[in-house]
């Protein structure tokens, strides 16, 4: 198998010019004293020749150059361990170089025609062997090395041609063409120079991976030996006293068998080992013919303790609920914490399901007292759900699914209260699950649709309004209810994207209505849309999209929104009603206000009517036929002051109508149903 040749890493401008500069002034230093042995060799050799004095000034020029590039070098020899700027100390290398080839290269210029043909070939030789040794040294500069190449060659060449003669024009020729030799091995030494930088760096990286890599295998082995050390002094010293070994070990077991089953903050069974218990205890009953029960309890607001006073009073809280749980259960009842803030609790040997009811009260009663915290103590609450054997299940699993089932239920009944499992909590449960998957792609699939009911003037008969109702027909349980599915799309969220399409599908069938007397579309709306932040955006497109008149768009809402952020609440309202939308207030007098006393707070809410859902209008109405109804009472101060119209609901019968169109409201309407 070929070993795997390592990929060479890039290098940037500034750490190849420092290995530039490095690889030049390294090598510098032989090059220097090679010139020095070569400018004295030629003034030696034509030290006879009439123009001495001429060379002996040129020998004086070459020495200063090399001095200073010698002083050039010892200054970086100087600083090379440190931080230096490449791209600095490779310009001031080029510049000494480039001098010291210009001095090369004006010798032949001057001193050719005094010197004969010998010399002229010594001097020919010492320029080439200068030129050869330069490609080497001056590689990791391309620039430099070609230009230093020519300096020397091309000058001796040319004087050669231009004497003329055989001899002279073959030595020119051949010293032009030595020069492209000289070039092209300069280019081949770069790139090998640069293929060596580049793999040294990679080497560099490597040999750092494996100094790193050496360093951990190094601590590793320390820490092994470290623990073999620790290990042989164990096994010498249990060897000593084997009877001390195994009393240990014995109880080390007992330790990690008490760990393996106990939950570690709260010291109960924790979820494997109540359920091993459970398993035993239905066997057991099983065998004895008697019944269990099981509960399984969950605290209320317990997430509000660990926001808000954090975690380690949540731990506190724990404690505390599993100290309770121990004080106030039977002796023989086995408890466990689930996970989290659940706990569950076997009831061995019960019979009557009334008398596991009464002791899950008083143990809902003990965990509600307040628990002792820094600063101030913090109250909590359970919900309980039960499941008893074998009514609700045979196997441990169907009685925790049973309770949990049934707590769940309780929760949605309000919390803080005990619940007996029923079988239609399960099938109720699944519904609810099988709703809730099958109602996000409900409008994609055409599944959702409106139906509209008039809103009539009881004095007129005239259609004032029709209000979009929307309905679910699912393809396998036919029309759902939308006091089945509208809490659940409340609940996940999809309620968002649910009245967005309501809203589009209302205005563009109400677009469609033409006549000068087109009645207004209302549309219902939940208090998630309004606080939710989306709903003047999605009214907004809903208007544009259909071209709708924003004063045939009427939105109702329930009482229940301004038990809420009723600021922000008014904030939205207020904007809707800038862009001339109608707002009414949907089921009014069964929750936050009523007809009979509205709250102060509720007048800041300019709505435009109430709509008495129909137990208060039939209500309203007994009252106003037995004389028992002012009728001062359903005129409300704010909408008498105010000139507000109210709405009752589903009014068919004569006798119901006649009594409503008696009550002193401004103009009462009727909403008729949807036949």
């Amino acid at each position: 198998m070929e070993s795997e040749v390592p990929q060479l890493r890039p290098v940037d401008a500034e750490s190849l010019g420092r290995e530039q500069a490095r690889l030049l002034y390294e090598y510098a230093g032989p090059g220097v004293v090679a010139t020095v042995l070569a400018s004295t060799f030629l003034a030696l050799v034509l030290s006879g020749n009439p123009a001495r004095r001429g060379i002996f000034i040129w020998g004086i020029a070459m020495q200063v150059i090399l001095a200073a590039r010698g002083w050039d070098l010892w200054r970086w020899r100087a600083i090379r361990q440190g931080a230096y700027e490449g791209t600095t100390w490779l310009r001031r290398f080029t510049a000494g170089a480039m001098a010291h080839a210009a001095v090369w290269g004006v010798f032949p210029l001057i001193f050719f025609h005094f010197l004969d043909q010998v010399d002229r070939t010594v001097m020919a030789m010492i320029v080439s062997a200068m030129a050869s040794g330069a490609v080497t040294v001056l590689a990791p500069s391309l620039q430099l090395a070609t230009v230093y190449c020519m300096f020397l060659m091309l000058p001796p060449s040319l004087m050669f041609l231009l004497e003329g003669g055989k001899a002279n024009s073959i030595l020119g020729l051949l010293g032009i063409a030595f020069c492209g030799i000289l070039i092209h091995l300069a280019r081949t030494s770069h790139r090998a120079t640069l293929s060596a930088i580049r793999l040294s760096k990679t080497n560099e990286g490597l040999v750092s991976e494996m100094k790193t890599a050496y360093t951990e295998l190094t601590q590793a082995q320390t820490d092994l030996k470290d623990v073999n050390t620790h290990l042989e002094a164990r096994i010498r010293t249990r060897t000593l006293d084997l009877q001390r070994e195994i009393s240990e070990r014995a109880r080390y077991a007992q330790e990690l068998t008490r760990v393996a089953l106990t939950d570690s903050l709260t010291g109960l069974r924790n979820r494997a080992s109540f359920s091993e218990r459970l398993g035993a205890g239905l066997e057991e009953a099983v065998e004895y013919n008697s019944g269990v029960a099981v509960l399984f309890i969950d605290l209320d607001k317990f997430k509000e303790v660990n926001d808000v006073r954090g975690h380690a009073a949540g731990d506190r809280v724990l404690i505390e609920v599993a100290q309770r749980l121990q004080a106030t259960l039977p002796k023989d009842a086995e408890i466990g914490r689930w996970g989290g803030d659940e706990f569950v609790v076997m009831l061995p040997d019960v019979t009557e399901s009334s008398e596991v009811v009464k002791v899950a009260n008083r143990l809902r009663e003990s965990l509600t007292l307040a628990v002792d915290l820094v600063p101030e103590a913090v109250k909590i609450d359970a919900t309980i759900g039960i499941a008893m054997y074998p009514e609700h299940g045979s196997t441990q699993d169907e009685l925790i699914r049973a309770a949990d089932v049934a707590m769940y239920a309780a929760k949605q009944n309000g919390r803080q209260c005990v619940k007996l499992f029923e079988r239609e909590l399960a099938e109720d449960l699944i519904r609810r699950h099988l709703l809730a998957q099958s109602l996000r792609a409900a409008a994609g699939q055409g599944e959702l649709m409106l139906q509209f009911q008039p809103v009539v003037s009881v004095s007129t008969g005239e259609c004032l309004a029709m209000e979009a109702l929307l309905r679910w027909n699912h393809p396998e349980l036919g029309l759902v209810s939308p006091l089945d599915f509208v809490p659940l799309a409340e609940r996940s969220g999809d309620i968002i994207a649910i009245g967005r399409w309501v809203l589009e599908e209302a205005c563009r069938t109400a677009a469609e209505w033409e006549g000068p007397h087109a009645p207004a579309v209302a549309v219902n709306v939940s208090t998630i849309q309004v606080l939710g932040g989306t709903l003047i955006d999605d009214v907004e497109s809903a208007l544009q999209k259909t071209g709708l008149d924003p004063k045939r768009l009427h939105l109702e809402l329930t009482e229940s929104l301004f038990a809420g952020d009723h600021e922000r609440a008014s904030q939205v309202l207020a904007r809707l009603r800038e862009r001339g939308l109608r707002i009414s207030i949907d089921d009014f007098g069964t929750g936050f206000s009523s007809a009979l006393l509205l709250a102060p707070s509720a007048h800041r809410h300019d709505q435009d009517r109430p709509q008495l859902r129909q137990r208060s209008r039939d209500r309203l109405a007994r009252d106003r036929q037995s004389d028992h109804l002012d009728r001062r009472q359903f005129r409300v101060r704010s909408h008498r002051r105010r000139r507000r119209n109210g709405v009752a609901e589903r009014s068919p019968t004569r006798p119901r109508r006649d009594a409503i169109s008696r009550i002193p409201c401004v103009a009462p309407d009727l909403r008729k149903p949807n036949q």
